[in-house]
């Protein structure tokens, strides 16, 4: 990893393959949450964490390429980084758009403080999401 909020700092994480079903929304709220709280990000930013999570839970389940969501988490000291892949072409942004809301618009860029989607031509793209507990922080 080069740049950004995480790079500087010992990083903690997670991989996880979990297939689509019944326990991919159970399974990803709960790491993403305890990462988050390891991460010693804000009460209001790990609920944000956990609500992004469910958004893309129930996203991603059709946009996977196998039947399965891959979700990689690195955390450090108020940092936080989801990265969910490899997906179909395209499916990075149509889960952005998949996660707005006609009354709170654009959700995933409102909940996380950086959201961008990653093409790796061989492997395919991923989404990549940042929450900071520095709401100064990098964006």
């Amino acid at each position: 990893m080069s740049g950004g909020p995480l790079a500087a700092r010992r990083l903690d994480g997670a991989r996880l393959d979990v297939e689509v079903g019944t326990l991919l929304s159970p399974v990803l709220l709960r790491i993403v949450g305890a990462y988050a709280a390891r991460a010693e990000l804000p009460l209001d930013r790990v609920d944000d964490a956990i609500l992004l999570a469910e958004a893309l839970a129930a996203a991603a389940s059709s946009e996977s390429e196998s039947g399965r969501v891959a979700l990689r988490i690195d955390s450090a000291p108020r940092s936080l980084r989801l990265r969910v892949g490899p997906l179909r072409e395209g499916a990075g942004e149509r889960l952005v758009a998949a996660a707005y809301a006609r009354e709170a618009g654009d959700v995933l860029r409102a909940l996380a403080d950086r959201v961008r989607v990653t093409d790796r031509s061989r492997s395919g793209e991923y989404l990549v999401i940042d929450f900071n507990a520095d709401p100064e922080g990098p964006r």
